[in-house]
């Protein structure tokens, strides 16, 4: 369709100069001109997807920014932070955890997990995407509270903990096979 719409303006324009209506360079400044402003116009509808999928990315963000934060704030006057004599030595237990996230109340991803890992010890989570292995990490951060169970460090509740050190206190590795 394109190859046809410029044949035809390329016949035009060269019958406009046989009958010196038109210089010939003016003739292909045109030519050019509105091929590719053709070729632009084609590239609009990607570009309008595009901006409409960035504009519903834009309403998703700040909607999640704006979002009232219910994480259970400390249960402590000063929270644990790991500094002074409060250091913390890395004992992790979940007891009878379960959880499922605000958007999906009533599917639970996480029902009555229970495990102990001392201090020092090295410990894989492994299951099949959407088991809740993010899940657990996002916990332990303190990105949620879990619906029930309990949440220690050091047998200290979780909830002792000040936020952003716990952001800051796990190594996390990712290994996809």
């Amino acid at each position: 369709m394109f190859g046809v719409m410029y044949g035809i303006g390329l016949w035009y324009g060269m019958t406009q100069v046989q009958k010196n209506n038109l210089k010939v360079g003016d003739m292909f400044g045109c030519y050019f001109s509105f091929m590719i402003s053709g070729v632009s116009l084609g590239e609009m509808g990607s570009v309008v997807s595009d901006l409409q999928n960035g504009k519903t990315a834009a309403n998703h963000y700040f909607h999640v920014k704006q979002r009232t934060i219910v994480i259970k704030a400390a249960d402590l006057d000063k929270p644990i932070d790991g500094s002074g004599d409060r250091h913390i030595k890395g004992d992790i237990e979940f007891r009878n955890v379960s959880f499922a996230y605000a958007s999906a109340l009533d599917k639970v991803v996480m029902n009555q997990l229970s495990f102990h890992i001392r201090a020092g010890q090295t410990f894989a989570i492994v299951g099949p995407s959407g088991s809740g292995k993010s899940t657990v990490i996002s916990l332990l951060e303190r990105f949620y509270d879990p619906l029930v169970g309990e949440i220690l460090i050091d047998g200290q509740y979780i909830h002792n903990y000040d936020i952003e050190f716990l952001v800051f206190l796990y190594v996390y590795f990712c290994y996809v096979f």
